[in-house]
């Protein structure tokens, strides 16, 4: 298994405790998890173990354990068969690649999860109680903390839950109580867009990169709408009086769900689609939909052609505090549906991230970044851009207090860079398993009798990693491949070829 490197993966991660050096016995503990999803108000809670499917292999390329909740012994026992079904898939793809990466998947750490209507209890199960005793398993880095890749008030609780489980065992474990629930408190508050507009809302924009005008209004004012009080709206609130196309979006989705982009000819239609999406999402989740915010923005004008790069970037910084503000990635955006709302995967590419620092400024994304610092804000935080027709990033009020979706495949450029591979560029076509392959070698066959397949010798190609979101299912990374190549790769269809499409879960690709 790869060993832990804090200077490489730290910045990726919040953690609350001792952070050990890589040479230090054991392993760190993970927990992946999608609690800010649980606590806004965009999932129930069963998607904690939804979320956490995702990241297994992730983890062990980073050099982590993942702690995992599950319902009871079966379910962890489900887990364990899966999971023990990696090292075969990996082993099948190493023939092929020859040797790139260690990744020999750690068992995670099991723990029971109880879901009531007051609360989200953990407990021990009888598998938990036998990986206490393994000093595999609880070993000094696991003790000096937990790392955490995204905060939210149910993660404090369930960080403390933890500490107190371990505690009745004899173990210790050292998490700065006050330190997580004030990151959790605000983690929560900054997912809110609305607020990000607010705070820049008095200031002057000299000194901090663009942002599209906006305008904040509530599902009532939206029922209210009609085309020209849009435009009135707009126009007198945020300056904006010439837009003839809107995008009107939730202050607290983030999966793109309660998004629209509309204009003079759909504005009836699209209104009424998403009051009926809010209100479906509100009654599924038990919840008013009333108390929502909703950002409206005029649509900026993009062209996939005259910029052969993505139209979206998302960029990160890790704020560890006032005056140390530090970049982790910048990233293009792939998405799943033609309208670009629905995120799907990430492009990372040197050159893009050169190009999109000069063309906003290294001194305006510190300014922007440091804004939030001073709002108490640490650890890693995501902003998001779009392009225009002129080259110029104009960020559109995205704010996500944590890495977000760049993390599986910026940790495999990491891996990948850490054994002395290249990767100039890599695109990761979906993180969650969406792509079923039956027959793993069938596959392999297709990829390198095209020459598509990245091994160490080509360094250049299709990298498949293995998942256990559903049988047989993997993520693609396709690594230094420029964007053409990449359309090329999405449109001949060879993404889908030797897959089973009743399981495949990916509707499409779009940059």
């Amino acid at each position: 298994m790869t060993r832990w490197c804090q200077d490489t993966y730290g910045p990726l991660f919040s953690h609350f405790g001792v952070r050990l050096a890589g040479s230090a016995s054991g392993t760190p503990l993970v927990f992946l998890n999608g609690a800010i999803m649980v606590d806004s108000g965009n999932e129930n809670p069963t998607y904690l173990f939804e979320c956490q499917d995702r990241y297994p292999v992730y983890a062990s390329l980073a050099g982590m354990r993942c702690l995992f909740l599950v319902r009871d012994d079966d379910h962890a026992q489900q887990y364990q068969t899966a999971i023990a079904a990696l090292a075969p898939r990996l082993a099948t793809i190493r023939q092929y690649t020859g040797p790139l990466l260690d990744c020999d998947v750690p068992e995670p750490l099991y723990l029971g999860c109880e879901f009531d209507a007051s609360r989200i209890r953990l407990s021990f199960c009888d598998k938990s109680r036998q990986q206490v005793a393994d000093g595999q398993v609880i070993s000094r880095h696991l003790t000096s903390g937990i790392y955490f890749h995204q905060m939210a008030p149910l993660v404090s609780d369930l960080a403390n839950q933890f500490r107190d489980l371990m505690q009745q065992q004899s173990i210790q474990v050292e998490l700065e109580e006050d330190s997580i629930r004030r990151s959790a408190q605000l983690a929560l508050q900054w997912h809110d867009k609305s607020r990000y507009v607010k705070l820049l809302h008095d200031r002057k924009h000299t000194d901090l990169p663009n942002h599209v005008p906006t305008t904040i209004i509530s599902l009532q004012h939206l029922k209210e709408l009609t085309w020209s009080r849009l435009q009135d709206l707009v126009g007198q609130q945020a300056g904006s009086a010439n837009a003839t196309s809107f995008f009107i979006k939730s202050s607290i989705d983030s999966a793109g769900e309660v998004c629209v982009s509309l204009d003079a000819t759909n504005f009836d239609q699209k209104i009424a689609a998403l009051v009926e999406a809010i209100e479906a999402k509100a009654r599924h989740l038990n919840r008013s939909g009333s108390a929502l915010q909703l950002l409206v923005q005029p649509r900026i004008e993009t062209s996939s052609d005259r910029f052969d790069q993505p139209m979206s970037m998302g960029f990160t910084y890790h704020i560890y505090d006032v005056d140390r503000i530090e970049p982790v990635v910048f990233t293009g955006h792939l998405y799943e549906d033609p309208e670009r709302k629905v995120f799907m995967g990430t492009y990372l590419s040197q050159t893009l991230s050169q190009d999109a620092l000069r063309a906003i400024g290294e001194n305006k994304l510190l300014a922007l970044f440091r804004l939030f610092a001073e709002q108490g804000l640490r650890g890693p935080i995501h902003l998001d851009a779009v392009r225009n027709v002129h080259g110029e990033y104009v960020f559109v009020y995205d704010c996500n207090p944590r890495l977000g979706g760049s993390l599986p495949g910026l940790i495999l450029k990491l891996a990948l860079r850490r054994e002395g591979l290249r990767v100039d560029t890599l695109a990761s076509i979906g993180y969650r398993g969406r792509i079923v392959y039956p027959d793993l070698r069938a596959k392999l066959d297709e990829l390198g009798d095209m020459d598509l397949l990245y091994t160490r010798d080509t360094q250049r190609g299709a990298y498949l990693v293995p998942s256990i979101v559903r049988p047989d299912s993997y993520d693609l990374i396709l690594l230094n491949l420029e964007i053409a190549e990449i359309r090329q790769f999405i449109e001949s269809g060879l993404i889908h070829t030797l897959s089973d499409q009743s399981q495949t879960d990916l509707p499409g690709i779009y940059v």
